[in-house]
């Protein structure tokens, strides 16, 4: 038998460990077995020594998880946060009641309060966050260049600026505004309260309210005064039967006319003045015209002339044609048709007696010469009449009578 020859090489094991993670790698050197002869296999040999532990290696990078950053070495690690991946969730902000909300920069830091903190939103280059709960007018503060969202309570005027370009299209309490949409109501919450008032500040200088059609032109305006024009027919029909139509009352101690109806040029035409006495320039009635005095001592009609120099008649009835039948001239003197019947002083004409054919006389009985002599005898009574210049009767039965020669 021959002898067996074993030879066994013991090799080292290196171990790599990092700060990070521990890495160990083991690394065997094979065991070389060298066999002549094969024979009678021999006992295991002992176990040799274990070897010397190798060096420890470098410390590693720290690795973080996002939106953790180290963006420093192996010798010296550098934390932070990436800003721009931070997320609040509603659930997370609770507990408003004492805070304060301000906002945070690019460069700041997002909180949120609690009693005792102070809760922070992104500005116009961060990311504004949903909060729930109510917020108070003493917890917001800086909405200069911040945005608000879903925030739920009350914003008064005063907390809310800068909205030109935001609420564009909607109605501003701070400046005029042009509606180019119609069908606005105004409905009113309470019989005691005025669904809408129109107040013009102090020295108003011009209408506190108009109405205008599309050129624009005003159809209706309210002056600082109160005065209402109107532009176009007024039509006013009441409610009920037993209403006034309308009523115009004049203040205590009214001296300016009532009412007034003027040309175009602003003439007045017609007016009532402040005691309800009515005055027209010209006017032409149509139908039947009644005049009642309403007392015994008032005059049903009263004819006055312009002024002491009046040359026009104060009185005239007429043809259809225009022609006078009877007037009442300036001096009161009373014609049938162009003859003068009576005149000033109480003398009176017939048939046309000139003033100088009077002799002169007040208080007389004018007859002119008949126009023709009557021929026929009259029936039921008798006929006066002067012919040439005699006062002549002749009764029914053709009696002629002299009364008076000439």
């Amino acid at each position: 038998m021959s002898d067996v020859t074993v030879t066994v090489v013991e090799s080292n094991t290196n171990v790599t460990v990092t700060e990070q993670d521990v890495a160990v790698a083991i690394t065997e050197t094979p065991v070389t077995v060298t066999t002549s002869t094969a024979g009678i296999q021999g006992a295991t040999g002992a176990t040799g020594a274990t070897g010397a532990t190798g060096a420890t290696g470098a410390s590693g990078v720290v690795s973080v998880t996002s939106p953790i950053t180290n963006t420093g070495t192996s010798g010296s690690a550098i934390v932070g946060i990436n800003q721009t991946l931070l997320s609040i969730t509603r659930s997370q902000v609770s507990d408003f009641t004492s805070g304060t909300v301000t906002y945070a920069t690019t460069s700041g830091t997002a909180v949120y309060a609690t009693t005792s903190g102070t809760a922070t939103y992104a500005t116009l280059s961060g990311t504004a966050v949903n909060i729930s709960g109510t917020i108070t007018n003493s917890q917001v503060s800086d909405f200069a260049s911040g945005t608000v969202a879903n925030i739920s309570g009350t914003v008064t005027q005063a907390q809310v600026s800068g909205l030109a370009s935001t609420l564009s299209g909607y109605a501003s309490l701070g400046s005029a505004n042009t509606f180019t949409v119609g069908g606005h109501i105004i409905s009113n919450a309470a019989t005691a309260v005025v669904p809408l008032t129109v107040r013009g500040v102090a020295s108003q200088g011009t209408d506190i309210f108009r109405v205008q059609n599309s050129t624009p032109t005003t159809m209706l305006a309210v002056s600082q005064f109160g005065r209402t024009n109107l532009s176009g027919s007024l039509f006013v029909t009441p409610t009920g039967a037993s209403e006034v139509v309308a009523t115009i009352r004049g203040a205590a101690s009214q001296s300016a006319d009532l009412q007034q109806w003027q040309t175009s040029s602003g003439g007045t035409a017609a007016r009532i003045k402040f005691d309800g006495t009515p005055t027209f320039s010209y006017g032409t009635f149509f139908g039947q015209q009644t005049l009642s005095a309403d007392a015994d001592a008032v005059k049903p009609l009263v004819v006055k002339g312009f002024s002491a120099t009046q040359s026009a008649n104060l009185f005239e009835a007429q043809t259809s044609a225009g022609g006078t039948v009877f007037s009442v001239n300036s001096a009161g003197g009373l014609f049938v048709g162009s003859t003068s019947v009576f005149t000033t002083g109480t003398n009176l004409r017939i048939n046309g007696m000139g003033n100088t054919s009077m002799g002169s006389g007040i208080g007389v009985i004018g007859i002119a010469n008949a126009s023709t002599v009557p021929t026929a005898n009259p029936s039921g009574g008798g006929v006066l009449y002067v012919e040439a210049g005699a006062l002549k009767y002749r009764g029914s039965s053709g009696t002629i009578t002299t009364l008076g020669a000439a």
